[in-house]
């Protein structure tokens, strides 16, 4: 034993003195010599000496510094070397928040406590969704019962209101199909409903307000003088807005019929009004809880709902400004609180609510504004639907849609459904509809397919 301890410490010395390449050389030699209880323990050992888990014995904060400049995929296939690491690299919040909010996969300004790694996860897997829309994604079906082309829509809660040629509106429900109430009024071109009631506007230059269980008309309004374009109501101010042909907006009392005011200030038709609440972090210095939008192609404006104020424009945001050149606003127009929305020739433009300043424009999209939320958008451009990543303005999903034709004259008829799924990438939210259009007198909706074999069943080329 002695004699092979000399043997064996002669070796190391020798082996020590040797270049690289000799080394190499001398255990390819031994390599050749060795059998299969030499290898295994040769395998055994390797193992621990060539996989230096530096992660695990680095401290916290050099790990951190290590890997936060890895690229998210490098850094998830990270996760999966050990128990260890996935341990450690999970809990390295900054890292998961920059690439969830860098991807645009999350609400820019979300400050609770999240999974991050699970938001990442599920957003990614959202926007592998879209792009696999033709087999995983969306699925169309029809509603029939109108007799005349379908004129206007909105959707609220489940349920879908649709007016037509044939002077009636129903109200459906969107997940049955079926027709709940069927009213006769007159012609229709917008709506908006509750529980209870329906205000229409029409073509015959007048509005009216009617009871969905009986049918009956509970108030006219009647002033303008070319025909109303677009309504809305809000029954805590028991105020009606009506925007019409004759470039006026008025306003009036909602529940006898009284106008209140009429303004002037556009130079062209109404394509949009608006009662919107403003949010809560900005009704201190606005001192307003709720404010009148009205759209036409050359401007927006902002009106007062004070009657002490006479109802005054607030704000005017013009087509024209310095730090963008002339738009043509198309419809149509939305309110999230914070900013005021919409689209243009030039993109979807987005202004400040508090300061009314264009905070945003999305140029590579001259799209027609179906939906918008906190990561994505729906958006309409030649017969197809459009979804957007809002913090990249990459189009993720084009889906064809020949068969919508939503435009008459400036009014954009068609109208988004359910919009939690643009504000989150849980996959509990990707259920319900979408999108409402009309061909001809059918309404067509598309909606979230949770069946892949149900959506290849669906031609969305019809």
């Amino acid at each position: 034993m002695a004699k092979f301890e000399a043997s064996l410490e002669n070796f190391a010395r020798d082996f020590k003195s040797y270049t690289d390449p000799e080394k190499n050389l001398v255990i390819q030699t031994i390599l050749t010599l060795c059998g299969p209880e030499q290898l295994r323990f040769l395998s055994e050992e390797l193992h621990s000496l060539v996989k230096r888990d530096f992660i695990k014995f680095l401290p916290t904060e050099l790990a951190f510094n290590v890997v936060k400049f890895l690229d998210y995929k490098t850094f998830s296939r990270c996760c999966l070397v050990s128990k260890a690491w996935n341990t450690i690299l999970s809990n390295f919040t900054e890292v998961w928040t920059e690439t969830c909010k860098r991807l645009g996969v999350v609400d820019q300004k979300l400050t609770k406590t999240v999974d991050w790694k699970l938001e990442l996860r599920n957003g990614l897997r959202r926007i592998k969704r879209f792009r696999r829309y033709r087999t995983a994604g969306f699925a169309k079906r029809e509603l029939d019962g109108h007799t005349e082309r379908v004129t206007a829509f909105y959707y609220k809660d489940g349920l879908l209101a649709s007016g037509s040629d044939d002077r009636t509106v129903r109200l459906w429900d969107v997940a049955s199909g079926t027709c709940k109430y069927e009213l006769t009024c007159h012609t229709c071109s917008d709506l908006k409903f509750d529980e209870v009631q329906v205000v229409t506007a029409s073509c015959d230059n007048t509005l009216a307000r009617w009871e969905w269980a009986t049918g009956n008309c509970l108030t006219k309004y009647q002033g303008h003088v070319g025909a109303v374009f677009c309504v809305d109501y809000n029954t805590e101010l028991d105020l009606v807005v009506s925007g019409s042909s004759d470039s006026t907006v008025k306003l009036w009392q909602m529940s006898t019929g009284l106008c209140l005011a009429t303004k002037l200030g556009h130079q062209n038709w109404l394509i949009s009004v608006l009662v919107a609440q403003i949010a809560q972090e900005y009704q201190t210095k606005l001192q307003r809880k709720y404010v009148v939008i009205s759209m036409s192609r050359e401007c927006i404006k902002v009106w007062s709902v004070r009657t002490s104020e006479e109802y005054d424009c607030i704000a005017t945001i013009s087509n024209q400004s310095e730090n963008c050149p002339v738009l043509q606003y198309l419809p149509k127009l939305l309110c999230n609180g914070r900013d005021i929305i919409c689209a243009s020739d030039q993109g979807v433009c987005i202004w400040n609510l508090e300061t009314f300043q264009l905070t945003r424009l999305f140029k590579k999209h001259d799209h027609i504004l179906v939906a918008f939320g906190e990561i994505f958008s729906l958006c309409w451009k030649n017969n197809n639907l459009h979804i957007l990543n809002n913090k990249t303005e990459d189009c993720l999903s084009e889906m064809p849609a020949h068969w919508s034709k939503p435009k008459v004259g400036y009014r954009f008829i068609d109208c988004g459904g359910e919009t939690a799924w643009l504000n989150d990438c849980s996959k509990e939210l990707e259920s319900g509809p979408i999108y409402f259009a009309r061909d001809g007198k059918t309404i067509v909706i598309i909606q979230w397919s949770m069946d892949s074999k149900v959506v290849n069943g669906m031609n969305l080329h019809e």
